[in-house]
């Protein structure tokens, strides 16, 4: 994987950026020169006891305890327990370029408040999520990528929800909405990204981190259809812009779209569009 990657994540309306050779695990922090950062800094001890010390602060740190650090706090780590692991990365926030989506901007509000300096949290859910990003991102799996991408949303859907608790403000429901939004936005980009690809319940059920039968739930009640009726719709909507732009043979296009077979293909489309996909492409030249 390439760790000069850029990932841009969105939750409802909130843009996020992480670099992610901006990932640093270390085994011992303390003993560092006090520094800054231009953007938001995600400290998580994942097991032993830190402290951490800004220009005004000196914070105990235990494990699974997270903590933000906004831009531009000098910051170290004053000490730190031997053995104890912690993992940091920063990232950027900013208002997303999505329509008519769940309104997240309180978060970005929360977190450029001016006289918070940092945000300290115990989530048990984070750190598991650090473990698995860090695992993948020096996997050669074909889907390290993919499960580095569906952690951090999942990561971030967990770092909201506890901002919009702290608010003093938010219901349950709030917090709820988050998680959600936040995976049927992954579904969207997985049936979309990665149709053509050898995918299935069972890998997007790991992607949510949900069992199958979750995973089946969720996809029917935010498509309105179970997962191989989407997959097959999704795929065949292609199929159906390559047979009339394009002159490519029906053989290459099955293969485009993620088919392993042309029968199975042909039976497909036939049964959604009561009509064959020569027909239909003849059908579609004609009009044009």
């Amino acid at each position: 994987m390439n760790r000069d990657t850029v990932i841009r994540l969105e939750i409802g309306n909130v843009g996020i950026h992480v670099l992610l050779n901006g990932f640093r695990h270390a085994g011992y922090k303390a003993g560092e020169e006090m520094h800054s950062h231009a953007s938001y800094e995600l400290h998580v001890l994942l097991n032993g006891s830190a402290i951490l010390e800004t220009d005004s602060a000196c914070v105990p740190l235990h494990a699974d305890d997270n903590v933000i650090v906004v831009p531009d706090v000098f910051h170290d780590f004053k000490e730190q327990e031997k053995g104890s692991s912690i993992v940091s990365f920063t990232f950027t926030v900013n208002m997303g370029r999505k329509k008519g989506c769940a309104d997240y901007s309180r978060v970005i509000e929360r977190l450029t408040q001016q006289n918070e300096n940092i945000m300290v949290a115990n989530h048990p859910g984070i750190s598991e999520l650090v473990r698995k990003i860090m695992a993948n991102m020096y996997s050669e799996h074909m889907f390290a990528y993919e499960k580095v991408r569906a952690a951090l949303y999942m990561l971030f859907a967990e770092l909201f929800s506890q901002i919009i608790e702290e608010d003093g403000t938010h219901t349950a429901y709030e917090s709820f909405a988050v998680e959600q939004d936040t995976r049927i936005y992954m579904m969207e980009e997985y049936f979309n990204e990665y149709y053509m690809e050898d995918i299935s319940l069972k890998k997007l059920a790991e992607l949510l981190y949900l069992s199958e039968k979750q995973t089946e739930r969720m996809v029917q009640k935010a498509f309105g259809e179970g997962f191989r009726a989407r997959l097959t719709r999704v795929r065949l909507m292609s199929a159906k812009k390559l047979l009339k732009e394009t002159d490519l043979e029906i053989q290459e296009i099955v293969r485009r779209v993620g088919y392993q077979s042309y029968n199975g293909f042909y039976m497909a489309f036939k049964k959604r569009e009561n009509c064959t996909p020569q027909e239909y492409r003849d059908k579609e030249k004609k009009s044009v």
